[in-house]
């Protein structure tokens, strides 16, 4: 399950990359009082370091300079202190305590010399209201029951910056002996100056004696997630991804060494990881393939989160009728990488008959049948074999076979040992959520304390297993959760030691409730991406604590007559969640709409569900300024894929005539994808009328040239919206304005114009054409007048003959 933020206690140390400063600084610490000689006693600073250390009484001490830097969770304008004792607040019997105190000042001043007290109680911490009462009271009378083991002296520490102190106080110095009984007990460390007390942090440490007791039962579920991934261009992690962190040393393989090291640990799998790996088939890495075979020949028991571990609650309360799913995987999917030769082979063809050249007969098949290759008989006289020609002709190669490709089914399948396991988000269900988990297929349900009631009047920690409106249930402790959250979280030695303390105390409280009575309790690590090593050293401190022992987690039976009722406590996702949901679903939405341009559709919207899945992860819950980059990198995925179809810079034109075209141009800018769109145009007047919308296809990378039937119905200016659309007619982003010198009539009249010119060229002719005919009689009459003979007369004709058929 998910988290609630994590406390600022442990959270102080992620900031704290400590540098010790040179042994210099023990003459000013033993300057401002700090009595004793040096000695040197084991701290947890880093082997390289160089650390001052002096001694105080029975006390051994340290200091360090830390590095500048701010620390996030400390409270601003204050002074704060915390107390992180070492190997996870572990006392052996006759061992030194050795304790962290990390000293923060957020002011804005220098804070003066104070003094560190570190004060320890002898009497253990026995019950749940005990340990609460000392981790949340403030009240001075409990400090006074505690013995001061170690006072010493702080240097100044400059505004905004933090100073460790390492404490070893023998055993000899401590108020309990090495054979008392093994339990909790408080610790304190109060700054002070004067009768000043500028900070006091609490905590507790735990005598690892022996414990003569029943050990509680421990069932820790931990998530293998594919992390928080939102990516349309990869929303399934890629080789690259794949290499790093199923490597050595990466983020997946430490995980799976961490449960494969403690076989009672559930684990909760991520199908996405599993299709992640699949899907690349014979291109994916070597150490992705065997790491999803250890995972697969996993000992631990196993169950199915949704698909990127997406938020059940957060759908359901977003009003989801079923939860988002991927159903498709086609396009991370390469047929070559699934091509196999035993696969693509064919049955090897008949040979083809050879023909002998002395005797004319064939030699037959292989199987023993006469060849029928090329349409020749075997059967058939040696006569007419001996038709065809002596050489028979090469065998054609066969079509290779297609290659089988997985479904999406394969791809994410998994024999989990567990099925209808619900995991929702800490703190957030609802009742009406239940129905529906219902009907999604659940089962079985994990909650935490904040979400389930206990029994009001029960005086000890009650066992994990319930039921819940009529489920079968684990409850988990948030306390113990927290803690797991942090320790597997830890960047420093000193933060998971803090939260590995809060672990071994709780165990060691409810083992001291009723030692003889061993209950169960679940604890959850946190579904964000968190340090493989960690979980690695967090789970194997709890398989060495002696009151504690790991067990696999179980639900009740329905037959199980010891089950416990537990009430439902109503939570919510909150409205920043819904917002995120609403806008991965708006844009998945928009996706489909758009991939209707596209030749394959679903290689577009597929890729972008599959990350809009990914946006409702559960892990996202710990960071609402990462899901919302997320979202937000989603959107414009969609919203840059669209704004690459556009419209030419075509802003007026003119037109000429009653029927015409508007020429206009649309690009594509869209990578390798040719798209198929109308174009519309839709008069603002009726000065026009526009036909129906005109199919274009572009191809990438291009501009097309597409004429729109207009009809002028009236001279003047307008305007008219061209819209591009999908194919089935869903608008796209790009539209505009076009003005339009419309100039309805200047056709006809072109036509009368023209018309009239024929005409005048026609009568011109006509009436050159009559005078010259005119002139050729007048000519041949004049001839006529001067001719001295009937020969004359002759060549009169003769040329009267050859003018008229020239004319």
């Amino acid at each position: 399950m998910d988290h609630a933020p994590r406390a600022a206690v442990p959270r102080f140390l992620r900031a704290c990359a400590r540098r010790v400063v040179p042994a210099t600084l023990l003459a000013s610490l033993l300057a401002l009082g700090v009595a004793g000689g040096a000695s040197a006693a084991p701290t947890s600073q880093p082997a390289a370091a160089t650390t001052s250390v002096a001694t105080v009484g029975n006390a051994v001490v340290g200091t360090a300079a830390v590095e500048p830097r701010a620390i996030a969770d400390a409270p601003d304008d204050q002074v704060s202190i915390y107390a992180a004792p070492a190997d996870g607040g572990l006392v052996q019997p006759g061992g030194p305590l050795v304790v962290e105190l990390v000293v923060v000042n957020k002011t804005d001043a220098e804070l003066a010399p104070a003094q560190l007290e570190l004060s320890v109680g002898s009497s253990t911490i026995d019950t749940r209201f005990a340990l609460d009462a000392w981790s949340e009271s403030s009240s001075e009378a409990e400090l006074d029951r505690l013995a001061l083991v170690a006072s010493l002296g702080s240097g100044p520490i400059a505004a905004g910056e933090t100073t460790t102190v390492s404490v070893s106080v023998p055993a000899d110095g401590l108020p309990f002996e090495a054979a008392d009984d093994f339990g909790p007990r408080p610790m304190a460390a109060t700054l002070v100056s004067g009768d000043s007390k500028l900070a006091q942090a609490r905590s507790t440490i735990v005598l690892n004696g022996t414990a003569a007791v029943e050990p509680t039962l421990v069932s820790t579920v931990v998530p293998i997630t594919s992390g928080l991934l939102a990516d349309a261009d990869e929303p399934l992690l890629g080789v690259d991804t794949l290499l790093e962190q199923t490597a050595p040393g990466g983020r997946l393989d430490e995980i799976l060494s961490a449960v494969e090291a403690s076989p009672n640990a559930t684990v909760a799998i991520d199908p996405r990881l599993l299709a992640s790996i699949r899907v690349l088939g014979s291109a994916a890495p070597e150490s992705a393939i065997s790491w999803l075979d250890r995972l697969t020949a996993l000992k631990n028991q196993t169950f199915e989160l949704p698909f990127a571990d997406a938020s059940l609650t957060l759908q359901s309360q977003w009003g989801a009728q079923q939860p988002l799913e991927v159903t498709n995987f086609d396009f991370a999917i390469d047929p070559a990488n699934f091509a196999d030769p035993a696969d693509t082979a064919t049955p090897t063809p008949t040979p083809t008959a050879t023909e002998t050249t002395d005797t004319g007969t064939t030699t037959p098949s292989e199987d023993g049948d006469a060849d029928t290759s090329n349409g020749v008989d075997a059967s058939a006289t040696p006569e007419a074999t001996d038709a065809e020609s002596p050489t028979a002709s090469p065998t054609e190669e066969p079509e290779p076979l297609a290659p089988p490709l997985p479904t999406a089914e394969s791809l994410v399948s998994f024999p989990y040992s567990m099925s209808g396991v619900v995991w929702p988000q800490a703190g957030t269900v609802q009742s009406t959520d239940l129905d529906k988990f219902r009907g999604w297929g659940g089962e079985s349900i994990i909650l935490d304390d904040t979400n389930a009631g206990m029994s009001a009047d029960a005086d000890f920690t009650e066992s994990a297993q319930a039921t819940v409106a009529g489920w079968n249930a684990v409850v988990a402790e948030k306390i113990l959760d927290d803690a797991f959250d942090d320790a597997v979280h830890a960047t420093t030695d000193e933060e998971w030691n803090e939260a590995a303390t809060r672990i071994a105390t709780l165990l060691a409280v409810v083992t001291r409730e009723l030692p003889y009575e061993p209950r169960t309790l679940v604890g959850t690590v946190t579904r964000d991406e968190f340090d493989g090593e960690r979980l690695a050293q967090t789970l194997q401190f709890v398989d060495g604590l002696s009151w504690a022992a790991t067990t696999p987690l179980t639900f009740p039976g329905e037959d199980d007559t010891d089950r416990r009722e537990a009430s439902l406590i109503d939570g919510s996702v909150g409205e920043t969640a819904f917002n995120r949901m609403t806008g991965v679903m708006q844009t998945i939405e928009r996706a489909q709409v758009i991939s209707t341009i596209f030749d394959d559709p679903l290689d577009y919207s597929d890729p972008v569900r599959t990350a809009g899945v990914g946006a409702l992860s559960t892990g996202w819950a710990n960071d609402p300024p990462g899901a919302q980059t997320a979202v937000s990198g989603l959107r414009d995925h969609v919203t840059y894929t669209e704004s690459n179809v556009q419209l030419g810079d075509t802003t007026e034109a003119l037109i000429v005539g009653r029927d015409t075209e508007l020429p206009l141009f649309v690009s594509n800018a869209v990578k390798d994808r040719k798209v198929t769109v109308l174009v519309e145009l839709r008069p603002t007047t009726g000065a026009v009328e526009t036909g129906d919308a005109v199919a274009l296809s572009i191809e990438p990378n291009s501009m097309s040239r597409v004429g729109i039937p207009i009809t002028a119905i009236a001279n003047g200016t307008t305007y008219v919206t061209v819209n591009v659309m999908t194919p089935e007619g869903e608008p796209l982003a790009s539209t505009k304005q076009i003005r339009l010198d419309v100039r309805a009539e200047w056709e006809s009249i072109a036509i009368l114009i023209a018309s009239i010119g024929l005409a005048v060229l026609f009568i011109a002719g006509l009436v050159r054409t009559i005078r010259r005919r005119r002139a050729a009689v007048a000519g041949d009459s004049s001839d006529d007048d001067t001719g001295a003979g009937p020969d004359a007369g002759v060549e009169t004709d003769t040329v009267d003959a050859t003018e008229s058929t020239k004319e």
